[in-house]
C-alpha cells in the first residue's frame, strides 16, 4: 500500500515543524539524560534610563505605555522581557533595603504577580513607588503620591 502524495507531503511538514529548534529551558546531551540548561537573562543592569518620575532608572528596552502618563505616574512595557529578569534587573538596580536618590527605603511588597519597592521623601511629604507586574510583556509602573509616612 502506497502514501498518497498529500498525505506524504504533511508527514513532511510536520517532522519539519518538530525539528526547529530546541527550548532553552531542557536539552537531551548525548546520554539521553535531559538536563536544565541555564537562561540567559534578557536585561543588562548596566543599561539603563531615567523614567519621567523621580528618574528612577527604567531598563533601556523599555517602552511608556500609552495611559495614564502624567504628573506623578508613569508605566512602560518591556517587550522580549520577562518578570522574572525584570524583578532581578531591579534587584540590581534598587536592592531592597538601600535608598534611591533622596527617597528612604521603607519596603518591598510580593505578591504572586507583582513586585512593589516604596521609598518616603520626609521633606516632600511623599512615597515613591516603583512596581512592577507580571505580564506579556511585564511591565512597569512609578508613581509619585502624597503621603506622611511610609505604609503600614
Amino acid at each position: 500500500m502506497s502514501a498518497s502524495p498529500g498525505l506524504l507531503v504533511m508527514i513532511l511538514a510536520f517532522a519539519l515543524a518538530c525539528s526547529g529548534p530546541q527550548s532553552t529551558q531542557s536539552a537531551v546531551p548525548p546520554t539521553g539524560i535531559p538536563t536544565r540548561q541555564a537562561r540567559v537573562p534578557t536585561l543588562d543592569p548596566t543599561r539603563s534610563l531615567p523614567s519621567k518620575v523621580e528618574d528612577v532608572p527604567v531598563p533601556v528596552e523599555a517602552v511608556v505605555m500609552p495611559s495614564p502618563n502624567e504628573g506623578d505616574q508613569v508605566g512602560y512595557t518591556v517587550p522580549g522581557a520577562v518578570y522574572q529578569d525584570l524583578v532581578g534587573w531591579y534587584d540590581v538596580m534598587l536592592p531592597a533595603g538601600n535608598s534611591f536618590d533622596k527617597w528612604s527605603w521603607c519596603e518591598r511588597v510580593q505578591i504572586p504577580h507583582g513586585d512593589s519597592r516604596i521609598y518616603f521623601s520626609e521633606s516632600a511629604g511623599r512615597t515613591l513607588t516603583v512596581s512592577v507586574a507580571d505580564g506579556s510583556p511585564p511591565s512597569i509602573r512609578v508613581v509619585r503620591q502624597i503621603a506622611s509616612a511610609c505604609p503600614d
